[in-house]
């Protein structure tokens, strides 16, 4: 690890926030001002008043000596880590400008910060490096050259590591960094997919889904059903006709009392009888023959249309008004 760390002080030290902005702006006399009171505030201790004014300041004039201040305010805050790249990118600018005396005093105070730092490694196990997988720590890429484990300097206080793919719910951690010389493992899990949304009613299924089938058609009612039914309509009919041709039998013995035996005198009083007695005869006739043919009509659909319901062709029947001088009723009409 000694050997990479001057490459990882560089990297770090082209990241790290020592701005407020990338944006320059050109404002020589603005920046000395803010950086006249920035020293004052140091020299009185006051360092978190400070630093704001000096990252104004290099924001508006960037100049080494303000960084290598920014720097010394940034360790005194307790930002290790911003402080010790701090003083590395100001030990590479006086190198550049051969500023021997500068780039050593910047490079020991370094040194001095490197064993104080507190890290975060980053492990993203083989099963959790789903196609897309993005890491990032406090918003900025982790790379996935760090995802074996590798330390990284951080500021001690609370940082937040988030994952993400494509079709994958978004991962994040919170990981709270305290102390000094400590080192925080964290381990992105796998990422869980994202629910399919049901689609919404009318829309038309995607291309290549097979389609719900459709519910089958209400089976028709078999045959076999029908003529059941209508042997026992008609062994009803037949039992309603029994009980009217015993009440007519009731009126028949009536006249045979009230007229005799020939029915050849019968009084005035008993015409009301005889006409109920003809009702009776005529109802009872209509009751035999409607339950009868209701009866031929169920034997025929048993017999001729089997028990699976399964016919050649269409059967139905009906009822059907009968209105005539001699008779009135219902008529049964059946197709087979």
């Amino acid at each position: 690890m000694p050997g990479r760390l001057p490459l990882r002080a560089v990297l770090l030290a082209a990241s790290v926030a020592l701005a407020a902005s990338s944006a320059r702006a050109d404002d020589p006399a603005a920046a000395q001002s803010l950086f006249n009171d920035a020293k004052k505030l140091m020299t009185a201790g006051k360092y978190a008043d400070a630093c704001p004014k000096l990252e104004e300041s290099q924001r508006l004039a960037p100049a080494t000596g303000t960084k290598f201040n920014l720097a010394d305010c940034y360790e005194h805050i307790g930002r290790t880590a911003s402080a010790w790249a701090g003083f590395l990118s100001v030990a590479s600018s006086a190198k550049n400008a051969n500023q021997a005396s500068r780039e050593r005093a910047a490079r020991d105070r370094a040194t001095a910060l490197e064993p104080k730092l507190a890290r975060i490694a980053v492990v993203v196990p083989e099963p959790s490096r789903a196609t897309g997988l993005a890491v990032t720590r406090d918003g900025e890429p982790v790379g996935d050259a760090e995802w074996a484990g590798e330390a990284m300097p951080v500021d001690p206080g609370q940082h937040t590591i988030a994952a993400s793919a494509p079709g994958k719910r978004a991962w994040k951690a919170i990981v709270d960094v305290q102390g000094v010389a400590t080192t925080t493992k964290l381990i992105v899990p796998p990422l869980d997919d994202e629910p399919v949304p049901a689609p919404a009613a009318g829309t038309a299924v995607a291309t290549g889904a097979s389609a719900p089938p459709a519910p089958p058609p209400a089976a028709p009612a078999s045959s076999s059903t029908l003529g059941w039914v209508l042997v026992g309509v008609g062994g009803a009919v037949i039992a309603g006709g029994a009980v009217v041709w015993a009440l007519r039998g009731s009126e028949e013995s009536k006249l045979d009392g009230e007229c005799g035996a020939a029915e050849t005198a019968c009084p005035a009083s008993a015409s009301g009888d005889i006409s109920t007695g003809k009702a009776y005869t005529v109802l009872g006739i209509g009751f035999f023959a409607l339950g009868g043919a209701s009866l031929v009509a169920g034997a025929s659909f048993l017999l001729l249309g089997g028990h699976d319901g399964k016919t050649a062709g269409a059967t139905g029947a009906r009822l059907v008004p009968v209105v005539g001088p001699q008779i009135s009723g219902l008529r049964l009409e059946a197709s087979f």
